[in-house]
């Protein structure tokens, strides 16, 4: 079953290294972290749902269009200009057959001689992408881990401000994350990067998340996960409620993994983690 699950999806590799020290994953949504806890799962998302605007981002052309999702592109107010050589039948067609935004582009512009590439692609930055120029265009799925588990700031925006829970991966006891997990990049510079490896840039001002990152396309929108074998280890935020602290001792208890519950450093702005008895 585990390794049925991962044929479904392509790795992106940008190197042949393999990651041999633990990794470890934020959740603020308790139930995300039960269910991949209970069905040893790694859980992915599109970086366009992230919090770093730049994250994953490439320069908005045509070409990378092709890619993009079509969503509520053909109701956005401010393109409806465009779209009124349009049918009701043409819409619905593209719709259901999920043309790309730059098939759009190609079937609007052929169909009307007034509206040029460069103004529609114009409105759709400013529309769709805020005027930024960039946007995630790609049909890449990420997967995000940190060397460290111990982190004030992380637990706070990725934990649900200390409620959450952090979930220890180790890659030696599975080959997928082992070999297809990379190292993020931190600079000053934004690149609009060739291939893949934008999803592994980052601007250095996040540099203290200490980033890894699996990144696959071919992923299910309804799916988006991998089995694993790799999580040994939970750890509990301080500001859990107890009826939630139980619910995954219970969970470690079943799946024999080390539990740790976060306490205060005396007199320090710092916290650690003491083991509890299961």
């Amino acid at each position: 079953m585990y390794r049925e699950g991962v044929s479904r999806v392509k790795y992106q590799k940008y190197d042949n290294s393999k990651v041999s020290i633990p990794l470890y994953k934020y959740y603020g949504q308790l139930e995300y972290a039960r269910s991949a806890i209970e069905n040893k799962q790694i859980h992915f998302e599109n970086p366009d749902s992230y919090n770093d605007i730049f994250d994953s981002a490439l320069k908005i052309t045509k070409q990378r269009l092709y890619t993009a999702k079509l969503g509520t592109f053909l109701k956005k107010e401010g393109l409806q200009n465009f779209f009124s050589c349009l049918s009701e039948a043409e819409r619905s067609k593209m719709q259901e057959e999920h043309w790309s935004i730059g098939n759009i582009i190609d079937y609007i512009c052929q169909k009307d001689s007034t509206v040029t590439e460069d103004d529609l692609l114009d409105a759709i930055n400013r529309v769709l992408f805020q005027g930024r120029g960039f946007a995630q265009v790609s049909n890449e799925w990420i997967s995000c881990f940190s060397e460290i588990y111990d982190s004030l700031l992380m637990w706070a925006y990725y934990a649900n401000n200390y409620a959450g829970v952090c979930i220890r991966f180790n890659p030696e006891k599975d080959s997928i994350l082992q070999e297809n997990c990379k190292k993020v990049q931190y600079t000053n510079i934004f690149k609009d990067s060739s291939g893949f490896n934008y999803c592994y840039e980052k601007s250095i001002e996040w540099s203290h998340e200490q980033e890894w990152r699996i990144v696959c396309s071919d992923m299910k929108e309804d799916e988006p996960w991998i089995e694993t074998t790799a999580i040994d280890a939970i750890y509990l935020g301080i500001r859990m409620k107890q009826e939630e602290v139980q619910k995954f001792k219970e969970l470690a208890r079943k799946y024999e993994l080390k539990l740790y519950q976060m306490v205060v450093v005396n007199g320090m702005y710092k916290i650690e983690f003491k083991e509890m008895k299961l």
